[in-house]
C-alpha cells in the first residue's frame, strides 16, 4: 500500500484547545496543452503554486469535494459537494490507487473552461473524532471509508519526502506533467503521476519545524481575582482550533483566535495580589514568559477619604487619600501601579504607604470644574466616586481695598480689607507679621494691626484657595508716632490761655493735644513739625503735653514736652 507521506512528528493538542479538522490535499499537476485552453497562451514549464488551500479549519465536518483550478490571479472554482461514505470507491480508487483502476478519472471540472489552468487540486475533508499523540504513516485505506476515525495530526513539525502515488491515471485532457513546482519539491517529468500532500498548519514546509508562538501584550494587564476577566493576548503564531492560552499553571478558557496575532480569552480565577505569566500554547510549542505577558489579580480600589478634600485652584496640596487595594511600586512595564486623578487632571507624586490603604499625592491645577471626583485607578481598575472622595478646588483670594490704608507702629488699629474669595480666611498678615483675624466674608474681613516698623507692608490673606497676591491695593503703611522736642512758651498761667507752639516731627496728621490728663484740645496751624494749641486753666506744677494724631497715635510724654503751670 502506498504512503502519501513518507516521514511526519506529532504531539498532542495543548490544553485547552479545541479539535480542529485535517485537509487532504491531492495535486494534479498536468500541462494542459494550447488546444486544451479556450483562451490564453500556452502555460509556461513551470507553474508554481499560488492559492494552496489553508489547512486552518473547524471541527467535525463532513466530507467534501472541491475543485480549483488557478492561474495567476484567474480562479474557476466549483462548489464544495458533500461526500458520504458510499461515495464511488472508484472514483477514490482513480486518485489514491492501490491498483489500475478500471476506469479512468473524470475532473468535477473540465479544465477546457479555465483560462491558463496550470494545475487541478482536488481537497478532501473528512471529520475528525479523536485525538492521538502520534501516528507514522497514512495509508490509502484508511481514507475509503469517511466512517473510520481518523488520528488527528496536531503537530506537522517535519515534511520530509513527497511520494508519487504508483499507478496510472488518464484523466481526459491530462496529456502530461512537467517539472512544475509542489511545495518546493520538483514534480518528475513522468506522465499521468499524482502527488499528495498533507497540509495541516498554514506556514508548515518540508523539512522545517513549526516555531512557537508568542506573545506582546496582555490588555488589560489585571483582573479580579474571582476571574472571567475578557482579556486580549497579541503575538504570533497563533492557530484557530489548536491554541490554548494560560494564565500561570491555570487554563484561560473562551479562547477565540481572531488571527495569527490576536487572540481574547477569558482569565481563570486567582490570589489577589498575584502576578502571573500568560502564555500561549499551539503545536508549534509554548511561548515564552516576559515582561509584556503578565497578568495582575487584583480588585478595583476604594475611596474612603480625602484629607485635606480643599485647596487652591493652582494645585500642589500634598493630599492624604484613604481608602484599600492601593498598589505600591510600579509595573512590569515601569508605569506606577497606582496613578491617581482629580477630575480630568492626574495629580503627581504618588506614593502608596505599606498595606494598600493609604496615599499621600500632590494636586494637579484645577480645570473647568472647581468641585472634582478624587479617582484611583490600578489595574485592577478604578475606585467609584462617592461624597467621601469629592474635592474642591478654592480661588485665590484677591485683596482689592485696605481701609484705613495706615496706622501706628504700635498696632492695634482695626483694619477692614475688601475683595474677593476671602470666606474661610486662615490668616491675614502684614508683611510677614500676622494680624488678629475678626469677622469674614466672602467679600471682607476684619482684622486688628499687629505692631510694626515704619513703613509701608503689603497684607496678605491666606484660605484653602492659597494666600493672596500681593499688589498696590494690599499696601498698609506703618506711622510713626508724633513727637514733641520744644514748647515755646513752656509756662502759662493757671487760668489758662496761653498759645503754645509745639515743635517736633510727625505731627502733619494731629488732630488734638492735651495737657496733661486734661481734654482734647484743637490744634491750629498744624504741619509736619509743629502746630499750635492754647492751654486750658489748670493746677500749679508741670505737665505733659500729648499731641495726638489720627493714624500714627500719640506723642510719647519726654521732659521736652513739659508746661509749668504759674499762679
Amino acid at each position: 500500500m502506498p504512503h502519501f507521506i513518507e516521514t511526519f512528528l506529532v504531539t498532542a493538542l495543548p490544553e485547552g484547545a479545541t479539535g480542529t479538522r485535517l485537509r487532504l490535499a491531492v495535486l494534479v499537476s498536468p500541462r494542459l496543452t494550447a488546444e486544451a485552453a479556450t483562451e490564453g497562451e500556452p502555460l509556461p514549464a513551470s507553474a508554481p503554486l499560488s492559492d494552496w488551500p489553508d489547512a486552518r479549519a473547524w471541527p467535525t465536518i463532513r466530507p467534501q469535494w472541491m475543485v480549483k483550478i488557478t492561474q495567476g490571479s484567474t480562479t474557476a472554482e466549483v462548489p464544495a459537494v458533500e461526500i458520504t461514505g458510499d461515495y464511488d470507491t472508484q472514483t477514490w480508487d482513480a486518485i489514491f490507487p492501490g491498483t489500475m483502476p478500471t476506469t479512468p478519472y473524470q475532473p468535477p471540472v473540465n479544465p477546457r473552461g479555465a483560462t491558463n489552468a496550470s494545475y487541478l487540486p482536488a481537497v478532501a475533508t473528512f471529520p475528525v473524532e479523536s485525538i492521538r499523540n502520534a501516528v507514522a504513516d497514512l495509508h490509502v485505506r484508511v481514507l475509503r471509508d469517511f466512517r473510520t476515525v481518523f488520528p488527528l495530526l496536531t503537530e506537522l513539525r517535519e515534511l520530509t519526502q513527497f511520494k508519487p502515488i504508483l499507478g496510472a491515471l488518464v484523466p481526459e485532457l491530462l496529456t502530461e506533467v512537467l517539472n512544475t513546482q509542489l511545495a518546493g519539491k520538483p514534480v518528475a517529468d513522468t506522465l499521468n503521476r499524482v502527488f499528495a500532500q498533507l497540509d495541516l498548519f498554514h506556514g508548515a514546509r518540508p523539512g522545517s519545524a513549526l516555531p512557537p508562538p508568542t506573545v506582546t501584550a496582555v490588555s488589560p494587564g489585571a483582573g479580579p481575582p474571582a476571574g472571567g476577566t475578557l482579556v486580549t493576548v497579541t503575538g504570533t503564531r497563533f492557530i484557530p482550533d489548536a491554541t490554548a492560552v494560560a494564565f500561570g499553571t491555570k487554563a484561560a478558557t473562551s479562547i477565540t483566535v481572531l488571527g495569527e496575532t490576536t487572540l481574547t480569552c477569558r482569565s481563570p480565577g486567582g490570589v489577589f495580589g498575584e502576578q502571573v505569566d500568560v502564555v500561549v500554547r499551539t503545536p508549534g510549542g509554548t511561548s515564552e514568559p516576559s515582561t509584556a505577558a503578565k497578568f495582575a489579580y487584583l480588585v478595583p480600589p476604594t475611596v474612603t477619604k480625602v484629607d485635606k478634600n480643599r485647596g487652591p485652584a493652582a494645585g500642589g496640596t500634598t493630599v492624604t487619600v484613604t481608602g484599600t487595594n492601593f498598589v505600591a511600586g510600579n509595573g512590569p512595564d515601569g508605569k506606577p501601579n497606582t496613578t491617581v486623578a482629580f477630575g480630568e487632571a492626574q495629580a503627581t507624586a504618588v506614593s502608596v504607604g505599606s498595606g494598600g490603604t493609604s496615599l499621600t499625592c500632590v494636586t494637579p491645577e484645577a480645570g473647568d470644574e472647581l468641585v472634582v471626583d478624587v479617582v484611583v485607578t490600578t489595574k485592577g481598575g478604578s475606585s467609584p466616586t462617592s461624597a467621601a472622595s469629592k474635592y474642591t478646588y478654592v480661588p485665590a483670594p484677591a485683596i482689592t481695598v485696605v481701609t484705613p490704608a495706615s496706622g501706628p507702629v504700635a498696632g492695634g488699629q482695626t483694619v477692614t480689607i475688601t475683595g474677593t474669595n476671602l470666606a474661610g480666611a486662615t490668616a491675614v498678615e502684614f508683611g510677614d507679621v500676622p494680624a488678629t483675624v475678626g469677622t469674614v466674608t466672602a467679600t471682607s474681613l476684619t482684622c486688628t494691626a499687629p505692631a510694626g516698623a515704619v513703613g509701608t507692608v503689603h497684607i496678605t490673606v491666606t484660605t484653602d484657595g492659597g494666600t493672596s497676591a500681593e499688589s498696590d491695593a494690599d499696601e498698609y503703611t506703618f506711622l510713626a508716632r508724633p513727637t514733641v522736642t520744644a514748647l515755646n512758651p513752656n509756662t502759662g498761667p493757671i487760668a489758662g490761655g496761653t498759645t503754645v507752639t509745639v515743635t517736633g516731627t510727625n505731627l502733619a496728621s494731629a488732630t488734638s493735644a492735651r495737657f496733661g490728663t486734661g481734654a482734647q484740645l484743637p490744634v491750629t496751624e498744624v504741619a509736619a513739625t509743629s502746630l499750635k494749641v492754647v492751654s486750658p486753666a489748670g493746677a500749679a506744677g508741670d505737665v505733659h503735653v500729648v499731641v495726638r494724631t489720627t493714624l500714627a497715635g500719640d506723642s510719647t510724654e519726654t521732659t521736652a514736652d513739659l508746661f509749668t503751670y504759674t499762679e
